[in-house]
């Protein structure tokens, strides 16, 4: 879930659905988030930093 933690009303609201939210749904957001992250590591960061630096 995306969240401004700038905006109090709608993080309160985000914990209150992460809370509620039932066990599947959680651990397809995870499994997700995962997959996500480990496309995305920062070797890949530095990569892409990188290329882009010399384009």
């Amino acid at each position: 879930m995306l969240v401004n933690p700038y905006d109090p009303d709608s993080t309160v609201d985000a914990i209150h659905q992460g809370f509620h939210m039932p066990w599947a749904e959680r651990q397809a957001r995870w499994d997700t988030m995962i997959k996500v992250l480990r496309r995305n590591d920062v070797t890949a960061w530095r990569r892409r930093f990188l290329e882009n630096l010399i384009a």
